[in-house]
């Protein structure tokens, strides 16, 4: 799944090209696929060494890699309380990234307060909770934690609670946080997250359409949309790629797939299988 040459794990993790490991700058498409390895076993012990990746650019550790498209990292979570500053996720504004409308929820747990999501300088939603000191924390009901879809194309995003002349928790038990939804329901519940201090979030990634991704991946470019259609006779190994604009700059985009009935890696440039 990586160049050939290339480093392809680190750690636990299959990284794919485009995305990449090491010295080599042939190993990734460019500075926002890089992957940094980074040991984090303690210096004071003599622990085996513990490999963790990072996208370099953006400081993120990554916990899963999709040629699908999609990348799973971990992202912060704001604290709201007189001792903990609060926290918001990764600016992948200019990236190849945006946090994924589909697989992640803005989730907030409080009591009975209006949590909002901020991008830039602008409120794009958010969601309030009804308060019940008897019951936990129940976000798929409202009670006591909230959950509410995310806006398309997201870049940046702070999370803010509305008092209303209401003091802080200095207990730090008011909190939000972005969070990939499927991972939330089936591996946590809201009261655990503030042990954990960190989420993981989807990101969907693409590679941005421009004259050096052309040289690349322009002969594989097709202009029917069907991934079967021009597979459905000739049973060819070659990938196929499309462009079109989709984002919330007008951009236009790049994604590459395998023919139906093979399997691989279609950014590598190569045969698939």
């Amino acid at each position: 799944m990586a160049k050939y040459g290339c480093q392809e794990y680190c750690g636990h993790v299959l990284i794919p090209y485009p995305f990449g490991l090491g010295s080599n700058k042939d190993c990734y498409l460019d500075d926002w696929f890089e992957i940094e390895c980074h040991n984090l076993s303690s210096k004071t012990t003599s622990s085996a060494p513990h490999y963790k990746p990072f996208l370099k650019r953006a400081q993120l550790e990554v916990l899963n890699i999709s040629i699908r498209g999609t990348l799973q990292v971990n992202s912060p979570v704001t604290f709201f309380c007189n001792r903990t500053g609060s926290s918001q996720v990764a600016n992948l504004t200019d990236s190849p990234f945006v946090y994924s409308q589909e697989y992640n929820r803005f989730t907030a747990v409080s009591c009975g307060f209006l949590a909002g999501m901020e991008s830039a300088e602008f409120v794009v939603g958010g969601c309030r909770s009804v308060c019940d000191h008897q019951k936990s924390a129940s976000c798929d009901i409202g009670i006591n934690c909230c959950q509410t879809t995310i806006p398309p194309y997201l870049t940046v995003m702070g999370a803010s609670i509305l008092y209303q002349g209401e003091s802080r928790d200095p207990n730090c038990n008011d909190y939000a946080f972005l969070v990939d939804k499927d991972w939330f329901e089936k591996s946590s519940s809201a009261r655990a997250v503030k042990s954990r201090r960190h989420v993981p979030v989807v990101l969907e990634w693409n590679i941005i359409n421009s004259t050096s991704s052309l040289e690349l991946f322009g002969r594989y470019v097709t202009e029917n949309f069907d991934p079967y259609y021009s597979n459905y006779y000739n049973y060819s190994p070659e990938p196929h790629c499309y462009i079109y604009t989709s984002d919330s700059n007008n951009r236009s985009t790049l994604y590459c797939y395998c023919p139906d009935g093979f399997v691989g890696n279609p950014y590598l440039l190569g045969s698939c299988q």
